[in-house]
């Protein structure tokens, strides 16, 4: 059985120290404030005993009420929780940054289809209701001399897919966006069952993607590796063109979800399948947004 390196910054804490901040360096912009909420930005969980660091995926509508996802293994069964983007101000300020609380989890041990997390978005947050948007935050240094950039910094929702062995190996290009390590992309290069060991036991997602670091004629595109520690629940997704003016200047991509950032063996990247959310919990809906209706969708 292969282990698997969880990608969240977690640590079990003295509950004296559950609204301390624990500071690692993003991925430039990614620990900003974003209100609507959107893909790949920073979040922190922080509940009685622990804190994690981690990423947020995609925006979905469940049971009439309003949330965002990330990755399972992030949280822990503590009541009661709370959710922070970018991450918490301090003991004295509990409130601030405050996004909602984790209503449904995966299982920390066993069996699963996914590794998933539902964040219920705060209808009352200080100092407003927190909404989303269904898009996704990009920043890469490298992004604008390999893959163009969108003129935005953001790419909308246009669907969610499954894998299949026809995106398997070049040329089908899969993307992540995370808090650690920005923007970065890889091949598909197998969908199968994998394990993890945590604190409560093995857990094992069947299936989940496995992606590696993208190379073009032996030439890395990029530096660093595809994911890191605090990407956990970042997404994964293709990229398309969806409109262009003035000769290339503007361009506007649009994304189709696949994945959500689960853990990392060596150079490779896991991911669960973004579409399994729903087959864990029939309410549950993905929210997307074509591109050319940015108004429609709070940006």
């Amino acid at each position: 059985m292969k282990t698997l390196e969880y990608f969240s910054i977690f640590m079990i804490l003295d509950s004296s120290l559950t609204n301390t901040t624990i500071y690692v360096n993003s991925y430039p912009h990614y620990d900003d404030v974003y209100r609507p909420l959107i893909g790949g930005i920073q979040m922190q969980y922080v509940s009685f005993f622990s804190v994690a660091i981690c990423s947020l995926a995609f925006p979905v509508d469940f049971s009439n009420k309003k949330g965002f996802v990330t990755a399972g293994h992030c949280v822990d069964e503590w009541w009661p929780n709370k959710v922070y983007q970018p991450y918490s101000v301090s003991a004295s300020l509990p409130w601030r940054n405050v996004i909602g609380n984790i209503v449904r989890d995966s299982p920390d041990t066993g069996e699963s289809i996914v590794d998933a997390a539902i964040i219920q978005l705060d209808p009352s947050g200080i100092p407003g209701p927190v909404d989303y948007s269904p898009f996704i935050f990009e920043n890469r240094a490298e992004l604008n001399q390999s893959h163009l950039k969108d003129s935005s910094g953001k790419v909308g929702i246009f669907d969610y897919q499954y894998p299949t062995e026809r995106d398997i190996g070049y040329p089908t290009v899969f993307y992540k966006s995370g808090r650690t390590t920005g923007v970065t992309w890889g091949i598909l290069v197998n969908i199968n069952r994998e394990c993890f060991d945590n604190p409560y036991g093995t857990f094992c997602v069947n299936p989940v993607m496995v992606l590696a670091k993208y190379f073009n004629e032996e030439r890395i595109i990029y530096e660093g590796p595809m994911a890191d520690s605090g990407d956990s629940g970042g997404v994964v997704y293709k990229r398309f063109l969806y409109y262009s003016e003035l000769g290339g200047r503007i361009r506007q991509y649009a994304a189709i979800v696949y994945g959500i950032v689960t853990g990392k063996q060596g150079d490779w990247m896991y991911a669960s399948l973004a579409l399994n959310v729903v087959k864990q919990w029939s309410d549950v809906k993905p929210i997307r947004c074509i591109p050319s209706t940015y108004l429609d969708c709070g940006l």
